[in-house]
């Protein structure tokens, strides 16, 4: 291996730049199979598509568009067909399938297929089972089956946090709701203030990768900066359970970081939270605090858990009455208001408000377990890398893009437990995420140059007859030769 020009140390490695193409790694370093990958035209061309269709979905810019310019641009489609066509003839499908989280995911889909025919509507669930592969569900093979190298990996990343940009602008530029207790948007999927704030903890973590990761202050003060902004607004949505999300999050974070960053959070997070006691409105602090009936409970949010506490019950026991196949997928609303008599001589109609019961009822128990299974494979999985990351001084930038997909993935997955959104992108994407992250992770480990410890720095020779004192007494077993 040759000195950098700028080192004297013999045996000291040049400085690591991520590799862009296949003729930029070392002679030896890719096995066949991925050389021709990386080298795919159609699989590069799906890639860069699946980019935009990312950062579609994440920005909800196609709805955006939809109601500033009143007709439908169909963004996803001139983005999406071409990422499954890419899919398909690109290898994405085998690519994906390699990985056992993969195998959770492909198996909870194909379980509630099976379970189509013994839906209490069948006509409702098979369009609703074919929108959730169409739209969907296809981000597990779009992400996990088209990131071939490190460096596009952080091209996804870089897709999803200027979605997130995207969706901070957004609570400016069309914020709705009927009072200043909850932000919420005037418009969209992500219009409720709950899946509102489910999002930004799924979007978020991306931006502190940038705040964390870029090198240019341009890039990284305004990222961090927006970090700040949408940590508020999760706050400022009055949401319970984003709440509890968000601190899952932080301690997540702290826990794993490195010394720097905890000091860094040992003192940003006393000063957030002041500023947001000073900053957030008396009555959205009120109901974020109201979890049991008390003085002083929001009576808004009391209600809201009266219902949840309805439905949640509901889908247990519909869970025990029909644990195989559901009632179904997306038939629980249904289901429950034509059985019941809540309101006058109907149910309620609400979702579950709790993704892995909305599951466990819908589409049965085994479904529920490949759900959950996904879930926590995909965890593992980043895991994995992120501490091989960590074991390695020249692998910083895996560490820290790793470590922010373990953030959103946990926070995301903890919202869930007070949101119906179980068919959504958000789970088959970080499940994606994750199995790129992994397969580039492991190329890397292999072709990057490990840089000596510090305690193995250079020690000068010591000449003939002088006694070695101090560095200099290193044994002779760890003294470069």
């Amino acid at each position: 291996m040759q000195p950098s020009r700028t080192d004297s140390r013999p045996w000291a490695a040049a400085p690591w730049r991520p590799a862009t193409a296949v003729a930029q790694y070392p002679a030896g370093a890719l096995n066949p199979s991925e050389t021709v990958e990386i080298a795919d035209p159609f699989r590069k061309l799906a890639f860069y598509s699946a980019c935009l269709l990312l950062f579609t979905r994440v920005s909800v810019l196609n709805q955006i568009l939809s109601v500033e310019l009143h007709f439908n641009p169909y963004l996803l489609y001139l983005v999406g067909v071409p990422t499954g066509i890419g899919i398909l003839v690109g290898g994405g499908l085998t690519r994906t399938l390699r990985a056992r989280t993969a195998f959770f995911w492909v198996a909870f889909v194909l379980w509630a297929g099976i379970g189509l025919p013994f839906s209490s509507w069948r006509g409702g669930s098979l369009p609703f089972y074919l929108t959730y592969l169409r739209t969907d569900f296809i981000m597990l093979f779009a992400i996990g089956g088209l990131v071939a190298t490190w460096r596009e990996c952080k091209w996804m990343m870089w897709s999803v946090a200027a979605g997130a940009t995207v969706n901070l602008l957004s609570a400016q530029l069309f914020r709705g709701g009927v009072d200043d207790t909850r932000v919420a948007l005037e418009f969209g999927t992500i219009a409720n203030s709950n899946d509102y704030a489910a999002h930004l903890l799924f979007a978020l973590p991306f931006l502190l990768w940038v705040g964390f990761g870029s090198r240019s202050l341009v890039v990284r003060v305004p990222a961090l900066v927006g970090v700040v902004y949408g940590t508020y607004l999760i706050l400022a949505t009055a949401s319970r359970g984003a709440a509890i999300a968000l601190t899952c999050d932080i301690l997540l974070f702290v826990y794993f970081a490195s010394a720097l960053q905890r000091f860094v959070a040992v003192i940003v997070l006393p000063i957030g939270l002041a500023l947001a006691l000073a900053i957030l409105p008396h009555s959205t602090l009120q109901r974020i605090r109201s979890f049991s009936e008390g003085e002083g409970s929001s009576e808004e949010a009391l209600e809201s858990s009266r219902a949840r506490k309805y439905v949640l019950e509901k889908s247990i026991e519909y869970t025990v009455h029909f644990p195989v196949f559901g009632v179904g997928i997306g038939r629980f609303p249904s289901y429950e208001g034509v059985h019941n008599q809540v309101v006058g001589e109907h149910g309620a109609w609400l979702q579950t408000h709790n993704s892995y019961t909305q599951v466990s009822t819908e589409c049965g128990v085994p479904a529920f377990i490949l759900f959950f299974g996904g879930i926590v494979s995909a965890f593992r999985l980043l895991l994995k890398t992120y501490r091989q990351a960590r074991a390695r001084s020249d692998c910083v930038d895996i560490s820290r893009v790793t470590l922010c997909v373990l953030v959103a993935l946990a926070g995301f997955s903890v919202a869930i437990i007070f949101l119906s959104l179980a068919y959504t992108f958000y789970l088959p994407a970080l499940a994606g995420l994750a199995i790129g992250l992994s397969r580039a992770a492991a190329s890397e480990f292999r072709v990057r140059p490990q840089v000596p410890p510090r305690a193995l720095a250079y020690v000068p020779p010591v000449p003939a007859g002088v006694p070695a004192t101090g560095s200099r007494a290193l044994p002779a077993a760890v003294r470069p030769a």
